[in-house]
């Protein structure tokens, strides 16, 4: 563009106040014929012009006014360089509302050919330009007052510059230029990031959604050639891309974001001159789009973001020594309510094959994006065989459930909250019927709100078919003796088991505890195991049909000294699900009876004796079973006739516990224990009967448990030994 400047020409010919004249109507005219379908492009209204006109300036808005700032009001240099401190220093304000301008304080520095900026701290920033090269001025609205700030590391014109959270961004500009270098205004500095991938001069930027784009521009070093290049710039990774190309090359003066859009404002090519085109860029499609054109042609002339739209400030048409006042307003046309776009997903997992009677399954509901779903429907429709379905929702990636549980039916219906990533997942239980079979078949459905498009119907639907699992409901039953005699004979224990279905259990497995310590007969089927005061058999039954039933007997007796009752268990389960567990185990109780015949039978070494004889006497104590209880006691009170007692336990021992007898005897069936005796006559008892006899007798007794003995008739004996009756009466 500089290289198109003429020379210094003074102040506007008369000619030049015909010409704006013209380009007014003809602008006037072109946009009254446009009609509706302009307004379908975007539409242009001409504002205010600028008090005075002016070309290469730089423009910014603050509190929503337009700040013209510098600028050339004719050729700007070639040397000598004549430069106006009239139009290079002019600072006017317009405000949008009144429809009026208002000059501000000037600048103290000659400027054109720079950038200016407000990041959103109250002030405005010139960056650069053809005289002031890297000087940077700060501009207080509320002093109207300038001052100059941190130089910029690279010193160009015919850069550009944008505001981004608060920073300054200045990219390319004369050289050509690559630097890209961003300005803190709290801190006062400067930071050199990454550089512009193509070198350019007289390029634009803009910032949509957060990212700064260059634009267009020159890449040689004196604005003779042109590029449609366009270069997008992330702050978060400080690092370059390319995007869609301009639809033609242009040396780009103007470019301003509206609404996450990118417009851009006519320009230069050389050998053509300035251009009216006016294009729109969406950086979601990566395209861009012929809007209406701005009239007339210009070039060097900024952009501001007024009024939801943007103003074109100044600029030269037809040859660049000519400036116009010119201020045009772009109102882009609205942007079509675009529906969102959410790929919904659900799928199942799980079902019958889960433990047997109880199924449960998961419903995975998700979003694929890009963008939410709110109010999403979902839907499920469960298998008849299935009750007490209940379930619960959990909710994923800031999504919301409808409800958090429920049940009751076999029908889901709930409106869910589904972001981009968002997932809800529903836990579903349910009891399955015993006469089910075949498979079952659980679905489920995703439907977008109103105002989303799901792209990808297919997913939407999910149906999950699971095999039933069989179920065989066992049951066990102990039928066993009322009573057990110790030592007795051994009785059947009778262990049923039956199944009633409705499927075969397979490789079905009888599991019997008995108390350790018993006699038993075990069958072949059955393995003896266990550990400890336990015995446990388990016995394979192979396969139980449904309706058939299995016995195992097992012969138990007691041992001869058991007291207890015997405690039984018995549990069934097969290799198939068992719908009913709680009746797969029965316990049972036997009662134990103890029956012992214990006799006794007692001797004396002399039937006749006399007074101070010591006697000798033999107990034998029989248990004659079939039990045999522990701790049977054998008592003989010696009677008072008799003095000095010992005794002692076991055939052919000699006596030598003193006192009364009491000795307690293990015996078992059929088993005997000897007791040796003796005491000394003292006295005898007489009976005065004819003929008159006096005698010493002694009875020895076995006690066996209350209510054992059935036969207490030998449990005493008695033996009496004749004294001669004149030892007493003479």
């Amino acid at each position: 563009m500089l290289g198109f400047l003429q020379p210094h020409g003074g102040r506007r010919p008369a000619f030049g106040v015909l010409l704006e004249l013209a380009l007014f109507l003809a602008a006037a005219l072109a946009l009254a014929l446009a009609g509706p379908a302009a307004a379908q492009q975007g539409s242009w209204v001409t504002a205010t012009p600028m008090p005075t006109p002016r070309r290469l300036l730089a423009a910014a808005v603050l509190d929503g006014k337009a700040y013209a700032l510098g600028g050339c009001g004719s050729a700007c240099f070639e040397p000598p360089l004549q430069m106006s401190v009239f139009e290079e220093t002019r600072v006017e304000v317009y405000d949008p509302g009144s429809g009026s301008w208002e000059a501000k304080n000037p600048m103290p520095t000659i400027l054109f050919g720079a950038a200016a900026a407000a990041p959103g701290n109250g002030r405005i920033y010139t960056l650069g330009g053809v005289v002031s090269g890297n000087v940077v001025q700060e501009y207080d609205p509320g002093s109207d007052s300038w001052s100059l700030r941190q130089p910029m590391p690279t010193s160009r014109y015919g850069l550009a510059a944008v505001a981004l959270d608060g920073k300054i961004y200045a990219v390319g500009g004369n050289g050509p230029s690559n630097a890209l270098e961003v300005y803190d205004p709290a801190a006062d500095a400067w930071i050199s990031l990454a550089p512009m991938p193509t070198a350019r001069v007289f390029l634009a930027a803009a910032v949509a959604a957060g990212k700064i784009y260059a634009i267009g521009g020159s890449p040689d070093c004196c604005g003779g050639s042109q590029t449609d290049v366009v270069e997008v710039y992330d702050p978060a990774t400080d690092r370059w891309g390319t995007v869609a190309p301009l639809p033609i090359a242009l040396q780009l003066s103007a470019a301003i974001g509206i609404d996450d859009r990118i417009f851009t404002f006519g320009g230069f090519i050389p050998g053509s001159g300035a251009q009216s085109a006016t294009f729109e860029y969406s950086p979601a499609l990566d395209a861009w789009t012929a809007r209406e054109p701005m009239l007339p042609p210009r070039d060097q002339a900024p952009a501001v973001a007024l009024r939801g739209g943007a103003n074109v400030l100044g600029g030269a048409s037809q040859c660049h020594c000519q400036a116009l006042p010119w201020n045009s307003h772009f109102m882009p046309a609205p942007v079509p309510p675009q529906p969102l776009v959410a790929d919904l997903t659900v799928s199942l997992t799980g079902g019958a094959l889960g433990a047997c009677g109880q199924v449960r399954f998961s419903i995975d509901v998700r979003n694929l994006g890009p963008d939410p779903a709110a109010r999403a429907k979902v839907g499920g429709q469960f298998s008849p065989e299935l009750s007490d379905v209940v379930w619960t929702c959990s909710a994923f990636g800031g999504a919301h459930c409808g409800a958090a549980r429920g049940g009751g039916s076999h029908q889901l219906a709930e409106v869910v909250d589904l972001p981009n990533g968002g997932k809800v997942t529903y836990l579903v239980s349910a009891k399955l019927a015993a006469s089910a079979s075949g498979s079952l078949a659980e679905s489920a459905t995703v439907s977008p709100p109103a105002g989303v498009v799901d792209p990808q119907l297919g997913n939407n639907h999910f149906v999950l078919m699971e095999p039933v699992a069989a179920a065989a409901d066992l049951e066990v039953q102990i039928g066993a003796a009322a009573a057990l005699t110790a030592g007795g004979a051994a009785a059947p224990y009778l262990f049923t088991v039956i199944n009633h279905g409705p499927s075969a259990a397979v490789d079905t497995v009888l599991v019997v505890t008995l108390p350790a310590g018993l006699e038993l007969l075990t069958p072949p089927a059955c393995v003896v195991g266990g550990a400890g005061n336990a015995v446990e058999l388990t016995c394979r039954l192979g396969n139980v049909d449904p309706g058939q039933s299995k016995q195992v007997v097992i012969d138990v007796a007691a041992p001869c000294d058991a007291s207890m009752p015997i405690d039984s268990r018995a549990q069934v389960s097969s290799a198939t699900c068992d719908p009913d567990p709680g009746n797969n185990s029965q316990s049972g109780v036997t009662r134990v009876e103890v029956v012992a015949d214990y006799a006794i039978v007692k001797t004396v070494d002399q039937a006749q004796a006399v007074v101070g004889s010591r006697l000798a006497y033999n107990l034998v104590v029989t248990n004659h079973g079939p039990s045999c209880p522990r701790g049977v006691a054998v008592v003989d009170h010696f009677a008072p006739e008799l003095t000095g007692p010992l005794w002692c336990l076991g055939a052919g021992c000699t006596p030598n516990r003193p006192g009364d007898l009491l000795a307690v005897v293990h015996l078992r069936p059929q088993a005997s224990a000897t007791i040796v005796a003796s005491a000394t006559i003292r006295t005898a008892v007489c009976v005065p009967v004819s003929p008159f006899k006096c005698f010493v007798d002694n009875t020895a007794c076995v006690a066996a448990p209350p209510g054992a003995d059935p036969d207490l008739a030998n449990n005493c004996s008695s033996v009496a030994t004749a004294v001669p009756p004149e030892i007493f009466y003479p």
